[in-house]
């Protein structure tokens, strides 16, 4: 287990205080801390640098396991896997690649694409969609790319596998997304599909300063939906011209939202909300 947490309470910092000093996100900087996520080793090593301690200090063990891994050649290929694996569990992701998902849902002709998703996302994205669904709570993976938070139903997923070659289908999406981003000026939505609908919805989701605890801002919404959430639960959204969105989490079927629009160190007025209905 990773010290992350204990060296925090030291210094009296909050998971948002880490995450802005190290440039990454409070949630991510939750799951690793949690051991639910390794950090890539780039990322691993700015934390260390955050806290003045060296890497075995935040991640103990780890500093022996990539010694080993580098000392050796390992022949077969599950071999290998398990000495990334030995490093993973202690909290540190040595594959420094990023990867494309290619992700089919229900009631869908083609492949989202999602791009530049680091190696321990794609590992934890892997094993969680494995899990067996809670009949009575929802069913998400949330994850991170360098550009997006995204969140999947697993019921709502047929297949998906990934790549890091940009093969041509690959470039052909990228290019596609492109253009459709570009014609429909939703650069700035949170982007929904629905279960069994294949065109995306937007929202252009508005700044609000509310301080009812009733309100949760969209970064905590990940973590809940990322935690599980009653099935029959509705969200309530209200976009940027003041109209309100209702929509029950179970009909989500993927959600992407910039990153931009869910920075720790934003002011008041520039919080984007979202709030659960039960």
């Amino acid at each position: 287990m990773n010290m992350i947490k204990q060296l925090r309470y030291e210094r009296k910092w909050s998971q948002g205080t880490l995450a802005s000093m190290v440039k990454t996100s409070p949630q991510l900087i939750q799951r690793i801390e949690s051991g639910a996520q390794a950090a890539r080793l780039p990322l691993a090593m700015d934390i260390c640098k955050a806290f003045n301690e060296p890497i075995e200090k935040v991640f103990p063990g780890v500093t022996k396991a990539l010694a080993e891994f580098a000392g050796t050649h390992e022949a077969h290929l599950s071999a290998a896997d398990q000495k990334y694996d030995a490093i993973r569990k202690l909290g540190v992701e040595p594959d420094p690649n990023f990867y494309n998902l290619k992700v089919l849902l229900q009631g869908h002709n083609e492949y989202l694409l999602l791009k530049n998703i680091p190696a321990a996302e794609v590992n934890r994205f892997f094993r969680l969609i494995c899990q067996e669904a809670d009949n009575d709570t929802s069913s998400f993976v949330v994850f991170e790319s360098d550009e997006f938070y995204m969140a999947v139903n697993r019921r709502s997923l047929i297949h998906c596998h990934s790549e890091t070659d940009l093969s041509d289908d690959i470039l052909d999406l990228a290019a596609r997304e492109e253009e459709y981003i570009l014609e429909n000026d939703v650069e700035n939505c949170a982007e929904f599909y629905f279960t069994g609908n294949p065109k995306p919805f937007h929202i252009e989701i508005a700044p609000e300063d509310s301080s009812d605890e009733d309100w949760h801002y969209l970064s905590n919404a990940f973590m809940d939906l990322d935690a599980g959430i009653p099935i029959d639960q509705i969200i309530h959204i209200q976009d940027i011209n003041g109209e309100r969105h209702f929509i029950k989490a179970e009909a989500i079927s993927f959600l992407k939202v910039p990153h931009r629009m869910l920075e720790s160190d934003l002011t008041e007025s520039e919080n984007f909300w979202i709030d659960f209905q039960y």
